[in-house]
């Protein structure tokens, strides 16, 4: 589904040849990673997002404390605690 919508996205923008020329890359292998479901979806968007004048980036979760298992097992402490109303 999302890799529909960027091919939807690059007919927008004028075709896979012009974004081709943009990203500097041969037509037919852009329109091969639009088009293989093999392609890892992460550099199909990178390439679409690269000419609509954006990046994608990832970044930590700003919480104070970052360990996700220590979290959930801390959650799961609470859900299994009884309530103070029992």
């Amino acid at each position: 589904m999302v890799l529909r919508a960027l091919q939807t996205v690059v007919e927008a923008q004028g075709g896979v040849s012009k974004i081709a020329k943009q990203v500097d890359m041969d037509p037919q292998l852009l329109s091969k990673v639009l088009s293989n479901e093999d392609t890892p979806l992460i550099d199909a968007l990178g390439i679409v997002l690269k000419v609509l004048g954006y990046q994608l980036s990832i970044k930590p979760l700003e919480s104070e404390n970052p360990n996700l298992e220590t979290d959930t097992v801390q959650a799961a402490h609470v859900a299994e605690s009884p309530t103070a109303t029992e």
